[in-house]
């Protein structure tokens, strides 16, 4: 499990290390340029890497995404609910029968994010919220290794991750290190941002814009590309899979071929 909770976050990562430049991330309220909608995205493995699975073991519906070095489907999600922004993330990894549910409701006083690990006879949920009053990040989480409840009281601040990249993706994010929640250990960690522009990687020559993210120890967390506040493509750490987005229509087709579950 722990290798699967590993590739899952390094995946989750592209919501998070995004630092704040005049913006209190603690005190979410109605985001700028927020449009309800969904974004989708498949993942690849490089070509010069052997395919994470054998195919002795891949099950026959999943022949094709092994042919196609594909490993997994992501799909980013925001609406409205009761008025406030809602902002999820749902990814499966068919391979491993990993399958990722982030929800994060986006409450001006109380913001929080309930994430969902399912998988093979096992699973993990953490919920997390931000209780404004007393300035206090509340952790609960429970799986099959039973639960733990955690608080932190941080010196400056903490953010949700989801929020974060609706502050990055508007361009309202671009440099700098802040106290960000990771879900996979359910702690706050130190994440620098840093971000460039690029030229000729779009048939309009527009400039995009590509964020990336580092560790405490200097090591890359991952790398995503936005155009006009749209992300375009992602990879995480050296030489990982790679997030090519896709249509509404391609990735529907994909969730019936590898025969996963349909968004709830």
């Amino acid at each position: 499990m722990d290798r699967l909770h590993n590739k899952a976050w390094m995946l989750g990562l592209l919501f998070l290390g995004f630092a704040l430049s005049g913006v209190d991330a603690r005190q979410p309220g109605d985001l700028p340029s927020f449009s309800e909608g969904a974004e989708h995205f498949v993942l690849e493995w490089p070509a010069d890497l052997p395919h994470p699975a054998r195919e002795s073991h891949t099950p026959r519906p999943l022949a094709a995404a092994l042919a196609a070095r594909q490993i997994g489907l992501v799909e980013f999600r925001r609406s409205r609910v009761e008025g406030q922004p809602q902002l999820e993330m749902e990814i499966h990894f068919p391979f491993e029968g990993l399958r990722i549910l982030a929800v994060e409701s986006l409450s001006p006083t109380n913001p929080r994010l309930v994430w969902r690990e399912i998988s093979r006879g096992s699973g993990r949920t953490v919920f997390a919220e931000w209780a404004h009053q007393s300035a206090e990040l509340r952790v609960l989480s429970w799986g099959s290794e039973g639960g733990l409840r955690e608080q932190y009281k941080p010196r400056a601040g903490a953010v949700m991750p989801h929020y974060l990249f609706e502050l990055a993706r508007t361009g309202r994010a671009t440099a700098g290190t802040f106290e960000v929640f990771d879900p996979h250990s359910g702690k706050l960690e130190p994440w620098t941002l840093t971000t460039r522009y690029e030229r000729g990687l779009n048939a309009s020559g527009e400039l995009s814009r590509r964020a990336e993210f580092h560790r405490a120890d200097g090591t890359l967390a991952g790398s995503y590309r936005f155009l006009k506040g749209r992300l375009q493509s992602f990879h995480w750490q050296a030489g990982g899979a790679c997030g090519r987005r896709i249509s509404a229509r391609e990735y529907a087709r994909l969730v019936a071929d590898w025969g996963l579950t349909p968004p709830e």
